[in-house]
Formats: structure tokens, sequence, C-alpha cells
């Protein structure tokens, strides 16, 4: 789940970049 949002696609991108866009901040 986690490699998969590394690279989140542009329909999950409102939803994967929230939880992916904070957690690839926090890294």
């Amino acid at each position: 789940m986690l490699k998969k949002s590394f690279r989140p696609t542009p329909l999950r991108r409102s939803s994967s970049s929230i939880s992916t866009g904070n957690w690839f901040k926090g890294a």
C-alpha cells in the first residue's frame, strides 16, 4: 500500500494526495 502511494495516479491523486502528501512531507 505504501509503495503504491509513492506514485498516486491522477485519479487517486485527490485521495492519495492528502494521505501520501502528508506522509511524503513528514518523511
